[in-house]
């Protein structure tokens, strides 16, 4: 051996870096060659969201997403040091979590990323929810009323995809465009960034054609309560 350096190893690749004459190499190299790594080997790119129609926070899904396949991919990573004297030091890959995940998803790629998961994520919440009818409580009702929502088995009812006769404009939301501000609670700047990336959320009118009421905008109170009652006590039978 006639040079010090760094080796990187993930599966059937494999980097080297060369050391300076301290016989060191910077923390920047080697974020730089972690990103390239995982990047090439499509670490990050396989991770998929999972179904849900509302977020307490804009970030949320990109950390419990993104961080475990990070964190997965530095505990299989081998990074290890090679001296000219033939001697070897291992390195613990963990160590450059932070400075990685800043790296990759500091400033706006949180923002973009973050979108692009939540749409994703709504997509899914389309695909596997379902109707339900059921009943809610308030505190100024002595008896619960019925209500129809559109969500996952097993699932309390967000107040987003639910029809609730007792609510103010309990339509209006059904007729109009999906906003950010609807599904999630804390934006940050997703939505600025998910426009400038052509990020667009889907399209949920279509689940209006299998809703167990025929719901219109003109639909008075009066009947939307009839009709809630009516699919509710026809779920009972």
């Amino acid at each position: 051996m006639d040079k010090n350096y760094l080796s990187i190893d993930y599966h059937d690749t494999h980097e080297e870096l060369s050391l300076n004459d301290n016989g060191e190499v910077s923390d920047g190299q080697i974020i730089r060659q972690l990103a390239e790594v995982a990047e090439n080997e499509n670490v990050l790119c396989d991770v998929e969201p999972y179904p849900c129609g509302y977020f307490y926070d804009a970030y949320e899904i990109l950390n419990e997403t993104m961080k475990p396949a990070l964190k997965k991919f530095l505990a299989e990573i081998k990074i290890c040091l090679h001296r000219v004297d033939c001697s070897s030091e291992e390195i613990d890959a963990i160590k450059y979590f932070d400075d990685l995940w800043e790296y990759l998803y500091g400033n706006e790629n949180a923002d973009c990323k973050s979108a692009d998961l939540i749409a994703e994520s709504l997509e899914l919440f389309i695909e596997q929810g379902k109707w339900q009818c059921g009943l809610k409580s308030t505190d100024a009702e002595e008896q619960p009323h019925p209500i129809v929502w559109f969500g996952l088995p097993d699932e309390e009812p967000l107040e987003y995809w639910t029809i609730d006769p007792c609510a103010e404009d309990a339509l209006a939301i059904w007729f109009e465009e999906m906003d950010w501000s609807n599904i999630v609670m804390d934006e940050h700047y997703v939505s600025y960034w998910a426009i400038e990336g052509g990020i667009y959320l889907p399209d949920r009118s279509k689940l209006l054609d299998s809703c167990p009421i025929k719901i219109h905008d003109n639909m008075t109170r009066e009947e939307l309560i009839h009709a809630v009652e009516s699919a509710y006590k026809k779920l009972r039978q």
